[in-house]
């Protein structure tokens, strides 16, 4: 498969699995405000939010791992390829357990803090830890996902997050409707780990993307150090993007009450599917410009991202005005008010 082939099947898979995600989102939300109250709603808004912090225990390790296997993916079989494999997954292992440990702190920690209803602190400290816990499970296999990325292949990213999003949905609707209440999100939360997982490493294996045996290597202090200096980068990077796009639910609690955190999730969902929409041309192609770079065709990498920067931006600038004129509509239309 040639790049404009990988890259259109990205992008195409990525509009479908955005408009998969943004129907199932909004579907939970109805489903929130049918069976539970606001405030609980809320809390789960909060809850979502505190873990895409605890998940920062990532260290940009991530992109550090997927984007150093580019470099060895065209001189398989390799032994550095093996070694970053392998690498990134006893990060990824060291890394759950901080992330576990952290959200102890902030069991006991966040309540006071964020003024948490006391009839809801057990409910929250609950549902922190739970999805704390199903987070670090699933943290290192994380790292089957990484040489999906460094072969460009996020059509098969797209269907597992697509998959996992509709499977989260129905356990949590059925959750719901069994009078599970608060937990139910949980049950879908471990539903979309599992089936997210499961179809990434069904990908890796069919694409033979998995180091082989003659490619296994115990990964060096060198290897391991510079994943850690490119990932340090990538976590200032990914650090002020969550404080952008996940701190207003976090002040919101602490000031204006959980209530407050339930209108904040409703009404900026639209801005969430518009920039994650605009966003997929920049994520397919990230891949393709690396490895064109790494070639060394860097007069087609600069005309490549030069092309690719004004699509997105003009791309960018219509759901923008699409927003500005809708959203209120929308919301007011979806909510019933």
């Amino acid at each position: 498969m040639n790049r404009t082939q990988r890259f259109s099947r990205s992008v195409l898979s990525g509009y479908a699995c955005t408009l998969v995600v943004a129907g199932c989102s909004f579907a939970s939300i109805y489903l929130s405000l049918r069976y539970l109250t606001v405030p609980q709603f809320g809390l789960w808004a909060l809850v979502f939010q505190i873990n895409g912090y605890l998940l920062l225990t990532d260290f940009g390790m991530s992109n550090a791992v997927g984007r150093f296997l580019m470099d060895w993916k065209d001189q398989r079989p390799s032994k550095k390829y093996g070694e970053t494999f392998l690498a990134g997954l006893l990060i990824l292992f060291l890394q759950a357990g901080v992330l576990l440990s952290l959200s102890l702190a902030v069991v006991f920690w966040a309540p006071g803090l964020l003024k948490i209803p006391q009839e809801l602190i057990s409910s929250f400290r609950f549902l922190v830890f739970g999805q704390a816990l199903i987070s670090a499970v699933f943290f290192p296999l994380r790292v089957f996902s990484f040489a999906l990325v460094a072969y460009g292949r996020f059509d098969w990213i797209n269907a597992s997050a697509a998959t996992g999003q509709l499977v989260s949905l129905g356990a949590f609707a059925w959750g719901l409707q069994h009078g599970w209440s608060l937990p139910s999100y949980l049950f879908g939360s471990l539903l979309d780990a599992l089936s997210t997982t499961l179809v990434i490493i069904i990908a890796s294996q069919r694409l033979h993307l998995l180091p082989k045996t003659s490619e296994v290597m115990r990964p060096g202090w060198d290897c391991c150090f510079t994943i850690f200096r490119y990932g340090r980068d990538m976590f200032l990077i990914l650090f002020g993007n969550r404080v952008l796009f996940a701190s207003q639910a976090i002040i919101l609690a602490r000031f204006a009450g959980l209530e407050a955190v339930a209108a904040w999730a409703v009404g900026s969902k639209m801005f969430f599917f518009c920039r994650d929409f605009s966003n997929q041309i920049a994520q397919a192609s990230g891949p393709l410009l690396i490895e064109i770079y790494s070639r060394g065709e860097f007069l087609l990498a600069s005309k490549k991202l030069q092309d690719l920067a004004l699509l997105s931006g003009s791309f960018a600038t219509v759901l923008g005005s699409f927003l500005i004129v809708g959203n209120r509509p929308f919301v007011s239309l979806w909510t019933k008010g």
